[in-house]
């Protein structure tokens, strides 16, 4: 890729790294915290559409950032699993260290937090 075509497309990108800031700026700081998580992230995506349908070559990509950042917070609130784990994937990941640590007694049952003689620390008679 020549030199050129990279400037070429730095000034649309900039602008949809703008529009996307934008867009996170009036879904958390803007809008009102009593509205709901779908109409908080479907307002960006309407104010980005509205600034796509404008004239010019960099409104339009800041419009084009909005929809694309608040499009996907949208997407994610609102379809289960598509932004990571569920709850089934999570079941039974720590089941084996909670186990580990109820075996290991002495370290859960000897600690005394307010014990005078040696200052909250593990109970010595217990050795």
């Amino acid at each position: 890729m020549k030199l050129p075509s990279i400037t070429k497309n730095l000034k649309p990108a900039g602008a949809a790294v703008v529009g996307a800031i934008g867009a996170s700026l009036l879904k958390n700081k803007v809008l009102p915290a009593t509205l709901s998580p779908m109409i908080k992230s479907a307002i960006p995506v309407a104010a980005g559409l509205l600034l796509m349908g404008m004239k010019g070559s960099f409104i339009p990509n800041i419009g084009l950032g909005m929809v694309a950042k608040a499009g996907s917070d949208l997407a994610v609130e609102n379809i289960p699993g598509l932004a990571g784990f569920i709850e089934e994937d999570m079941s039974g990941l720590f089941d084996n260290e909670v186990n580990d640590y109820a075996v290991n007694d002495y370290a859960v049952n000897d600690f005394e937090v307010n014990d005078s003689t040696n200052e909250g620390g593990v109970n010595e008679e217990s050795y």
